[in-house]
């Protein structure tokens, strides 16, 4: 696994407003927000994932050494208004799961600690030879 103990990932979804203009300002407030998660002790990486069927729904992965990593993060001052500024590109979507904790049990990241990392607003699509999801040029 490249460390040593557990993992967990915060998972949340998220359906914006619109596939145009709402999505791009979702997506970069997000990628704005990820100076204030590397501030947070047992911040690990995350990953944002947007749909193919359905271009306004987006997948977010938070990871932490422990839970408690993330809900200290949650409390500290200016997280609600960066939500808040997150929730105004977004509409209600009815059945929309709630967040989730999850386990990391199995990854085959290829990175040196094993964990993703964000790619500081590079387009995931620039950052691999466009065959996989690998940035090594493997298929």
């Amino acid at each position: 696994m490249g460390q040593t103990g557990r993992v967990i990932a915060i998972v949340s979804q998220a359906w914006t407003a619109d596939a145009g203009e709402a999505a791009d300002r979702y997506r970069a407030g997000i990628e704005e927000f990820g100076d204030f998660h590397r501030g947070q002790p047992g911040f690990r990486g995350r990953v944002l994932l947007r749909s193919d069927s359905d271009t306004t729904h987006f997948t977010n992965i938070r990871f932490f050494d422990r839970v408690e990593d993330y809900e200290a993060m949650i409390h500290r001052p200016g997280y609600a208004e960066r939500i808040e500024a997150l929730a105004a590109h977004l509409r209600p979507h009815e059945g929309a799961p709630g967040k989730d904790v999850a386990e990391v049990v199995v990854h085959d990241w290829p990175l040196d600690d094993g964990l993703p990392h964000g790619h500081d607003g590079e387009d995931a699509h620039d950052a691999h030879d466009g065959r996989s999801g690998r940035d090594d040029g493997r298929p």
